[in-house]
């Protein structure tokens, strides 16, 4: 399966550097430089999804957090690849209209998603919101929480470190972290040069820690800690 995806995925690479190297080269008018973008769009969408599919170990996962910042294409580019059942977003008043796209991006139900306001940058309210999260998509919707994700591509720096502590919390059955993150940037564009989003999965570090301990003896530690 593994070389017919890495085909497919060298295909859509060739034809993102064509359509952006024509972009770059003449110079179209509006109507034209829109069309083009449009086009780079879906094609970099598809080249995410593979991609991420294709991540050695990769799962899917039922659930998923998003910190809000203040662009959609990132968050519409995980759901797609991962493909939650559930989703939570904590935003800002300055962020909600990236919630909004995204819904409207991605025809979200109601019954898909939930939404938290932040009213402001307060990590007891940050971590209250992702705790509200994480009880919305464990509790609410069934979901174990070593299928439950948090990406911390948007929103505030507050807000990343709520999630962060919302992975140790749980111990080594808590959720992983999830970022997009981009290798080329076109200043110029003032976006990342399409096709070059990747997603980056932070597996909860604590599972690594506690298989350490476990193995140099320290079993009885570890279920203190976590009880």
């Amino acid at each position: 399966m593994k070389p017919k995806i890495n085909l497919l995925i060298a295909e859509f690479e060739a034809k993102l550097k064509e359509k952006y190297e024509h972009l770059k080269k003449s110079r179209p008018k509006a109507a034209e430089k829109e069309k083009l973008m449009n086009e780079l769009w879906e094609l970099t969408k598809e080249k995410f999804v593979l991609e991420t599919k294709n991540i050695n170990d990769f799962k899917s996962y039922e659930g998923m957090i998003f910190t809000v910042g203040f662009t959609s294409k990132p968050l519409v580019l995980n759901i797609l690849a991962t493909n939650p059942k559930a989703i939570f977003f904590i935003y800002t008043q300055e962020s909600e209209q990236t919630v909004n796209e995204v819904v409207d991006k991605l025809n979200l139900k109601s019954s898909q998603f939930k939404r938290e306001i932040i009213k402001k940058d307060s990590f007891e309210l940050a971590v209250d919101l992702v705790g509200m999260g994480l009880s919305y998509l464990h509790k609410e919707k069934g979901i174990d929480l070593n299928n439950i994700g948090l990406d911390i591509t948007g929103g505030t720096k507050i807000m990343s470190v709520a999630c962060g502590l919302g992975t140790f919390s749980f111990g080594p059955d808590g959720p992983d972290l999830f970022y997009v993150t981009h290798d080329e940037y076109d200043a110029e564009l003032r976006i990342p040069v399409p096709g070059t989003e990747r997603l980056i999965i932070v597996k909860n570090p604590m599972k690594e820690w506690c298989d350490a301990l476990s193995e140099q003896g320290f079993d009885d530690d570890i279920q203190n800690t976590f009880k």
